[in-house]
C-alpha cells in the first residue's frame, strides 16, 4: 500500500517509536552529570596547536594535565564539563572561537565521535565584512551567546556558517546551553545516534550533514521524549544512541574488547 505524499512530509516517527528497554536501563543506572561532564578525551595539544599557527589562528587550544591543571602543549585531557564559555581553558582574547575550537578538539580526540576533517577552518575575522564567511561565523556565535543559536536560520546564521558543519555546530550550541529553532535545548548529534534512531522507527532526514534548524529541532524532539519515557537526561539518551550504533559496527566487525569501552 502506497503511503500518500500529503501525508509523509508530516511524519516523523512509526507508531512503535519508543525508547527501546536496554536504553531506559542503561540510562537510569548512570549518574547523569557525572556521565555526560566527566565524558574525557586526550588530546595531542601540540599537533592542534603547530596546525592552528600554521592557518594563521590566534589563539591555542588548551587541556588539563594529569594533575587537572591547564595547559596548552603535549598530551592533555579534554571534558565535555570544560565544553563552556566560562572554562579556565577558554583564552580570554578571542572566547567565542576559542570555544570553537576547544569543540572540536574534544570531537576530534573522542574515539567514536572524531569527525573526518577534525580542525575546523574557520574565515578570518578580518574578512567580517556584513554577509562575508567570516561574519556568518561571527553571527552564529553571536546568536549562540545570546542563546538563540538554533533561531538564525536566515542571515548566514545556519547552513551558511563556514567551517562549521552540522556535528561541531550542535557542540558549540550545547556549549552555549542555546536552544533550537522550536525553543527545546540544544543537544550533541552523532551521524551514529541519528542511525540509531532511524533503525527504530525516526522517519525524518537520515543525513546529519543536511539538517536544516527544523530537521535539527526534530531530532532534539526525538531525543527528549526518549529522555521523558525513561525518565532521565536527554544528553544521556543522545550518548546511549551513539554507543550503541558504535557497539553494533564493533561487534560486525569482530572487535569483542570494544564492547566494554563502548558500554
Amino acid at each position: 500500500m502506497s503511503v500518500s505524499a500529503v501525508t509523509l512530509p508530516h511524519m516523523t516517527a512509526s507508531d512503535d517509536f519508543t525508547a527501546p528497554q536496554r536504553c531506559i536501563d542503561w540510562c537510569r543506572a548512570q549518574d547523569s552529570a557525572r556521565m555526560v561532564l566527566d565524558e574525557t578525551v586526550t588530546v595531542d595539544l601540540d599537533k592542534w596547536n603547530r596546525t592552528l599557527h600554521e592557518l594563521g589562528v590566534a589563539t591555542v587550544v588548551r587541556g588539563r594535565d594529569a594533575d587537572g591543571r591547564p595547559t596548552g602543549a603535549g598530551l592533555a585531557h579534554l571534558q565535555r564539563a570544560d565544553l563552556t564559555p566560562i572554562s579556565e581553558l577558554i583564552d580570554p582574547s578571542a572566547p567565542d572561537r576559542s570555544l570553537v575550537y576547544q569543540c572540536a578538539a574534544w570531537l576530534s580526540g573522542h574515539r567514536v565521535r572524531r569527525p573526518p576533517n577534525p580542525v575546523p577552518r574557520l574565515p578570518h575575522r578580518t574578512a567580517g565584512k556584513p554577509g562575508s564567511p567570516g561574519a556568518m561565523v561571527d553571527t552564529f556565535l553571536r546568536e549562540c551567546a545570546k542563546d538563540h543559536g538554533g533561531l538564525i536560520a536566515g542571515d548566514g546564521g545556519w547552513l551558511a556558517s563556514p567551517g562549521i558543519g552540522m556535528k561541531l555546530r550542535a557542540t558549540v550550541m550545547w556549549a552555549y546551553e542555546a536552544h533550537t529553532v522550536g525553543g527545546a535545548q540544544a543537544r550533541l548529534v552523532d551521524q551514529f545516534g541519528v542511525n540509531t534512531l532511524i533503525r527504530h522507527g525516526w522517519l525524518d532526514t537520515p543525513v546529519v550533514s543536511a539538517f536544516t534548524p527544523r530537521r535539527y529541532d526534530s531530532y532534539v524532539g526525538a531525543v527528549e521524549d526518549w529522555a521523558h519515557e525513561a525518565g532521565t537526561d536527554p544528553d544521556l539518551v543522545e550518548m546511549w544512541l551513539v554507543r550503541e550504533w558504535a557497539l553494533r559496527l564493533s561487534r560486525a566487525q569482530g572487535r569483542p574488547r570494544d564492547h566494554d569501552v563502548l558500554f
